[in-house]
């Protein structure tokens, strides 16, 4: 009897998803809108895209591509995420990396978004 009371207990302890806590993950993600005033072609554009990539990659521990506006020359919009415990964490670093893209000074921003998520 008393092994089945603490069964229960230990089941009521999981979220529907199979997590001991609720909560216990967030997900914060971003969208940027990018003008890129000195680009004259696709080939010229990609190179800037390719180093902003690269220096927020190397400067951040997250996921970030271009996810929009491929065929464009002077437009992009950059999606990058960050997984974490705490909702304050996740909004801060991508704050700061929206700020590093703008102290690039590659590309102009003309819309940012941020979102987070908790599971």
């Amino acid at each position: 009897m008393q092994e089945d009371v603490l069964s229960e207990h230990l089941l009521d302890e999981y979220d529907d998803i199979g997590f001991r806590e609720k909560g216990s993950m967030v997900v914060g993600i971003c969208a940027v809108e990018l003008l890129l005033h000195n680009s004259l072609s696709l080939k010229a554009k990609r190179q800037v895209i390719k180093s902003i990539l690269g220096r927020v990659r190397s400067k951040f521990d997250l996921s970030i591509a271009e996810v929009a506006h491929q065929d464009k020359w002077q437009k992009s919009r950059l999606g990058f995420a960050v997984v974490t415990n705490e909702g304050g964490r996740a909004h801060k670093m991508l704050e700061n990396v929206i700020r590093h893209v703008e102290r690039l000074q590659m590309a102009e921003i003309i819309d940012s978004r941020i979102e987070i998520l908790h599971y």
